[in-house]
């Protein structure tokens, strides 16, 4: 599975729709995570046909915090992508979210079609503000709840490869793809260390993530 998502908007890099592209036809499944921004319609036809398997619509909300222009083109866009079906006739977005409540003009165009969620976390304790759910932190072994093999990663332009999407100030990087194989990234020092520290108290991060997990005595067996 490939998620073009991380820490910023994918169709923001100048590749950007022909790594999505390039991830299809080299026989991944993908996901897609966008606020639609750097797309117009020419460029979002180019890989509206692609069944990916899941995707997520990041929308503006009232109080502005997601920088999306509420321009007449990005609303255009937005209608055709909202009444957009994938190849076998299921809707092309399955689920939006928000950073608080979502512009009246967006809800007005998607009106029932999907969900839109603006359920918000601190970030596995990196971000601090009241209105963010946060998690328990956690003092015993621990396990991802999202990806046990601590292996949904987040690489960067550099080659860099990070833990995950919640390592904003990108502290846990594990390797670099450019000089090292995935395999020889996740079985490396810097991963080893992270799963050494979640089998015991948890690494910082992990102990504090909405994801993280208690071990049972009968997962530690």
């Amino acid at each position: 599975m490939v998620d073009f998502s991380g820490f910023v908007e994918p169709f923001l890099a100048r590749d950007g729709l022909r790594m999505v592209q390039y991830a299809h036809e080299s026989g991944h499944e993908v996901r897609l995570f966008t606020t639609l921004m750097g797309l117009d319609m020419p460029s979002f036809q180019v890989i509206e046909d692609i069944p990916f398997k899941l995707v997520v619509l990041h929308l503006p909300d009232v109080h502005h915090y997601a920088n999306i222009p509420v321009t007449e083109e990005y609303l255009e866009l937005l209608r055709y992508v909202v009444a957009k079906k994938r190849p076998n006739g299921e809707p092309f977005v399955d689920i939006a979210n928000c950073q608080s409540n979502p512009d009246p003009r967006v809800v007005e165009i998607i009106g029932h079609r999907f969900p839109i969620s603006w359920d918000m976390v601190d970030r596995a304790g990196t971000l601090s503000d009241e209105h963010l759910r946060s998690a328990e932190r956690m003092a015993e072994p621990i396990y991802c709840s999202r990806t046990p093999r601590l292996n949904h990663n987040v690489l960067l332009p550099n080659g860099d490869v990070v833990l995950c999407c919640m390592d904003f100030g990108m502290q846990r990087v594990l390797g670099n793809l450019k000089q090292q194989s995935y395999e020889e990234i996740m079985q490396g020092d810097p991963l080893a260390r992270i799963v050494g520290a979640n089998a015991r108290q948890g690494d910082l991060l992990c102990r504090q993530c909405t994801f993280a997990k208690r071990v049972t005595p009968l997962l530690m067996g």
